[in-house]
This record gives structure tokens, C-alpha cells and sequence, in this order.
């Protein structure tokens, strides 16, 4: 009910007029996303239907009740001029009472018309899903897609058991580490501000295959949930039996979550299944639901290889398919890591972005430190403030990769988060760009899979989420992908179109060459210089790719310059004085595209004025004159 009516609605109550309200119980794991207060069970026409589930209309997914009041007396009081003012005030706010629940009508069916196109736009067509799972099932036998939404619906229902009891042993091996550290998390969130979230009477009325995608790594399957649960907060001290009486008080309340599992394109399942109590990758025993590592052969249960595992959970109105199209910087990354790929990049992103909630929410920094860059840590540190209890009860609506880069010293992983600050219903929602590094050079461990929160030396689950050396060798835990930044998704991309046009600008600076030949040999020299240092960084690669367009060059003839032995580069000399400074111009803005020359580009950089026959003066005022472009730029 909007404030504007709230006076009109104490006027109703007054005369004896019912109104309505609608409630829903919210909580610490709720995302509070627009497509919410709209959202019903009915569900687009492709996919693959479990049998056992039940489809219902809309009507029986939002919780209402309606209240009134009014009396009657046998005896008819005498109107007088109050009484029938009132009478006909009474009247006139009813028929604009009536004319505002239309309206709010007509806006509630448009915005579901909307989410019904939003969530047709982000599914597969039955016949995409039905070849998505001969796929699967060609490469598994045993995969069925029947069976497999019934064993998910089952962990859905368990999760919810476990959330309430605040215990994952149960089912620790089927989720991945960013989605443990999203529940142990907000659990943890929760504890610290004194409550406690209980679950009950969980229901699922539909479950839906929406979409099935596949990369040269994994299987993905994306499972529509609609369900319906009674929950409450209540004292962290609460004893059960009051707790769940507490919660079965509750108005039931429905929502809709995605659900995706990915497993390996061909699961090491041979020697046993995890559903047996056996190692798929030894046959030994594996009786502990908690254990996630074979105690015989060390094979790493939830890591994808084996089984399915729960690698994110999506709130309704945000679920997307992932474009066709590769994102920009990923496949240069994966060129130097094979193992890399998307789905654990994407869990990466998530078990770090929980763990800065977490370090925000209390105002503890030092938690964070096992997954946060020295920088960045000591910039939260200098910024601490009180803990903020608004992010006590933050939610993630969905995160996805949107760029990567690299330089010498770091590569860089940048997602979209979109998320909410507190509870169901009554949170700001927000899009972030996170920003993970690396150190250049280190690689992604092919064994580990979903299972990314372990020791990335030798691979061992840590029992601390607030540890910062490995219990097991002592090894530093903050050598993977770790927070950097996290900025507001404009600012993002005005800072990412900044650095394109400044590329740009650059390779416009360095100048027109007449011959299509001595265009070549400018931009082989310019190779050489972006590949001195053994790196050739994404902002070297965009003023490379920007020189070729301008000069006419094909991009396949690039390519065999970045795949040419260096020494074969290098040895170029120019045949003018004007193809020196050229020459020269495209050496400084190679190394002016960070913005700066540093003492090792400072060096090969006299040294080519040197070869270049180039004086002092000269190479200098080249320097300058780039300098000054993007000095000008930068000033607007």
C-alpha cells in the first residue's frame, strides 16, 4: 500500500470500509528484486516438465488476506449535516479507492505480461532442451532427465532443512564452494546480529528444465523452481521446538528460484556413484554426506567431476542465458590457462563477493583477508566503519562475467553482481561490476573444478573460512582470483569506453604511412615492443588491433606477427628519418597505453631511439607530444 494511501485507508477503517493487504515473510537468504512482488507459478511452454510436479495458476502463488470491520445496528441514528458529509466523503474516497486498484491492476497485469516475455526470452524452446539432454544422456548413459529433476527437487527440499538447522553436512558435496560460502555466510550474518531464520513446510509446485547449455568443459542444466515455504526470524537462542512454531505460524509465501548444476562433459563416474556411498573415481567407501574429499584416492567430490553439483542460485526476474558471443579478454586467458572456464570463474566471483558482505556487514576487514588483495584490503581497513546491519540480510539476484584482462603483473576477472541489501521486498536493488585479480602466471587447477575455495598449492579443504595460511603446507590462501574493486556498473563501463577511446587517440597520434609495406614494419615494431616483456596485455592488444584498422592491415597478418619469434621483429630498421619517428611514435604509445612509462620501458625505449638514429631531442619531444594527448583528454 503506497503512503499516499495510508491516510485514505485510516478514513476507511474509521467508516467500517474493508481494505486489503498483502504480506510476505521475508528473509535473510530473500532477494528482493522488482520481478518479486509479481511473480506466479505459471511458467513459459518450453522445457522439460518433471512428471512428478503440478503446475498451478497464478492465483495460487501470492499469499493474501483481507481484513475488514463493519457493523450494524438495529437502530438507524437521525443524519445530521456531520453525518451525511461523511456519508458522501465516504462514498467519494471509496470510488477513488476503486478507480486506484484498477489502476494498480492494469500496472500489476502489464508487469506480468512483462515477466512472462522476460522469462520466454531467457528459455531454451522444448526442442533446444530435448537436444540439450540427448547430448547429456549420449555422453552418460545413466543420465535421465526424470530422474534428475526428482533428485534436485529432493536436495531443494533438503537445503531448506539444512538452512533452518543451520548444518550442510547433508549436502555439502552437492553444491559448489561459492554457493556453501552464500548460505555459511548469511548464517554467519545472521548469528552475528542476534536472529536466527527458520524454514518450514516447504512445497515445490513446479519444477521446470528451462535451459541446457554446454561448453567444451562442462554440462549445464538450469532448473525452474516454483515453491512455497513459511519462515520467520526469531531469536539466535530460541530453542527448535519454538522456533519451527514460530515458523509454522507464518503466512506461507511463494517464489521462484533457477537452479543450475553443472557436471564435467564425461564424469570420471566409473568406479562408483556418489549416490551409493562409493568414490566415483577409486570405488572406496565415502560414507560421511560431509566429506567432499575421497580419504584413499584425495578425488574432489564437489568439484563437477564426478556429479552434479549446485553451482548458482538465480532469483526470478533475474535469470539470463549467456550470450553466444565470447566475452572480451576470455579467450587470451585461456590460451595461457586451458584450464580456466566460465562456471568457476562466475562461483569464484560469488564465494568472494559473500565474504566481503560479510566483511562489511560486521565491520571486520580482517575476514576478508584470505580473498582480498593487500590493496584493497588496506583500503577497507582505512574506511571501517560500525557494522551494517542492512547488509545482514543482502542477497545475490545473479553474477556474470563481463571482461577479462591482462597486463605483466595481474589478470583481471570482471563480473556483474546484481543483488539487493536486505530483505524480501524492502531492499535497494543494485548492479555492481566486481573486479577479481590474479598474479600473472599462475593457473587455474584443472582438479579442483567448482571446488574453489581450497589451498591453491595443494589443494586442501580448509576448515577456517577466516584463515589466511593453509592448515595442511602453510601456503598462502590468497594466491587465486581475489577482491580488487567493486564499483557501480556505470562507473565501470565509463572507465572501460575511457581506455578504448584512449587507445584510439593513441594510434591516431602515431601517424599516417603511405606504403602498405612500411605500415607492416611499423606495426611489427610495434609488436616487438608490446612483446618484450613476455606479455602482450589486453591494452596493448586493443592499440594493436586499433593501428591495424587504421592502417589497413588484416587482422590474420597480426596474428602471425604475435605468433613470430621476437628476434625476427626486432631486427626492422627504418629507411627515413620520417619512418624513424614513426617508428618511434608507435614504441611510445606501446608503452604510454597504461598511462605511464615505466623504468624498464624507459630503458628499451632509449634504446630504440639509439637503433632509430633518433637524437635525444627528438625522442623526447615524441614523448612529450603523446603525453600531452592524453593529458588533454583526461582533462576533458
Amino acid at each position: 500500500m503506497t503512503k499516499r494511501l495510508l491516510p485514505i485507508a485510516l478514513l476507511l477503517a474509521v467508516l467500517g470500509l474493508a481494505a486489503s493487504a498483502f504480506g510476505r515473510a521475508g528473509g535473510g537468504h530473500s532477494f528482493s528484486g522488482g520481478s518479486h512482488s509479481s511473480s506466479s507459478s505459471s511458467s513459459s511452454s518450453s522445457g522439460w516438465h518433471s512428471s512428478s510436479s503440478s503446475s498451478s495458476s497464478s492465483s495460487g502463488w501470492r499469499s493474501s488476506s483481507s481484513s475488514g470491520a463493519s457493523g450494524s445496528s438495529t437502530e438507524v441514528p437521525t443524519p445530521c449535516a456531520c453525518g451525511l458529509f461523511l456519508l458522501a466523503f465516504g462514498v467519494f474516497v471509496a470510488v477513488k479507492l476503486a478507480r486506484t486498484r484498477s489502476a494498480e491492476a492494469g500496472t500489476a497485469a502489464a508487469v506480468e505480461v512483462s515477466q512472462e516475455q522476460r522469462r520466454a526470452d531467457n528459455s531454451q524452446s522444448a526442442r533446444q532442451v530435448q537436444d540439450g539432454l540427448g547430448r547429456i544422456a549420449a555422453r552418460g548413459p545413466s543420465f535421465g532427465a526424470e530422474e534428475f529433476v526428482g533428485r534436485m527437487t529432493r536436495l531443494f527440499v533438503q537445503m531448506q532443512h539444512a538452512w533452518s538447522n543451520g548444518a550442510f553436512d547433508d549436502v555439502r558435496r552437492a553444491m559448489s564452494d561459492g554457493v556453501l560460502r552464500r548460505f555459511t555466510v548469511q548464517l554467519a550474518l545472521n548469528r552475528f546480529f542476534g536472529r536466527r531464520n527458520v524454514t518450514t513446510d516447504v512445497k515445490v509446485r513446479e519444477a521446470l528444465i528451462v535451459a541446457v547449455e554446454t561448453d567444451d568443459e562442462f554440462d549445464t542444466v538450469h532448473l525452474r523452481l516454483c515453491a512455497s515455504a513459511r519462515d520467520c526470524d526469531v531469536p539466535v537462542d530460541l530453542a527448535d521446538g519454538e522456533a519451527f512454531g514460530c515458523a509454522a505460524r507464518a503466512p506461507a509465501t511463494s517464489f521462484v528460484e533457477t537452479w543450475s548444476f553443472v557436471r564435467r562433459l564425461n564424469p570420471e563416474t566409473r568406479a562408483g556413484r556418489l549416490a551409493e556411498g562409493k568414490c566415483p573415481s577409486c570405488g572406496a567407501p565415502v560414507p560421511l554426506q560431509a566429506s567432499v574429499t575421497c580419504d584413499y584416492c584425495k578425488a574432489i567430490l564437489n568439484s563437477g567431476a564426478y556429479d552434479w553439483v549446485l553451482a548458482e542460485i538465480t532469483q526470478e526476474g533475474e535469470f539470463q542465458l549467456q550470450p553466444a558471443q565470447a566475452v572480451e579478454g576470455f579467450a587470451r586467458l585461456k590460451a595461457g590457462d586451458p584450464a580456466v572456464n566460465r562456471q568457476v570463474l562466475e562461483d569464484r566471483a560469488n564465494l568472494v563477493f559473500w565474504k566481503w558482505i560479510e566483511a562489511k556487514a560486521t565491520g571486520e576487514p580482517k575476514r576478508f583477508a584470505r580473498l582480498c588483495t593487500a590493496r584493497a584490503l588496506n583500503e577497507l581497513e582505512a574506511a571501517r566503519g560500525k557494522p551494517a546491519p542492512s547488509l545482514s540480510q543482502a542477497a545475490v539476484g545473479g553474477v556474470d562475467l563481463l571482461l577479462v584482462e591482462s597486463d605483466a603483473d595481474f589478470d583481471r576477472a570482471s563480473f556483474e553482481v546484481r543483488w539487493s541489501t536486505s530483505g524480501a521486498g524492502t531492499g535497494l536493488v543494485r548492479t555492481s561490476a566486481l573486479t577479481l585479480a590474479r598474479k600473472s602466471g599462475i593457473k587455474t587447477s584443472s582438479k579442483t573444478g567448482m571446488s574453489t575455495d581450497r589451498c591453491h598449492s595443494c589443494a586442501a579443504v580448509q576448515t577456517s573460512s577466516d584463515a589466511i595460511l593453509c592448515g595442511h603446507c602453510n601456503a598462502a590462501l590468497s594466491q587465486d582470483w581475489a577482491f580488487e574493486d567493486l564499483a557501480s556498473i556505470d562507473a565501470f563501463r565509463a572507465r572501460h569506453r575511457a581506455a578504448q577511446a584512449t587507445e584510439g587517440e593513441l594510434a591516431a597520434g602515431i601517424g599516417a604511412i603511405a606504403s602498405g609495406w612500411e605500415r607492416q614494419r611499423a606495426l611489427a615494431v610495434m609488436v616487438a615492443m608490446a612483446r618484450a616483456d613476455g606479455v602482450v596485455t589486453d591494452a596493448e592488444r586493443l592499440l594493436l588491433d586499433s593501428c591495424a584498422r587504421r592502417w589497413a592491415i588484416e587482422p590474420a597478418q597480426l596474428a602471425a606477427l604475435l605468433a613470430a619469434p621476437v628476434d625476427d621483429l626486432s631486427t626492422l630498421a627504418p629507411k627515413s628519418l620520417d619512418e624513424a619517428r614513426t617508428l618511434y611514435r608507435a614504441l611510445v604509445a606501446a608503452a604510454l597505453v597504461d598511462g605511464r612509462i615505466d623504468a624498464a620501458e624507459r630503458k628499451l625505449l632509449q634504446a630504440s631511439a639509439a637503433h632509430l638514429r633518433l637524437t635525444e631531442d627528438e625522442a623526447q619531444a615524441i614523448v612529450r607530444e603523446l603525453k600531452a594527448l592524453l593529458d588533454h583528454r583526461a582533462q576533458g
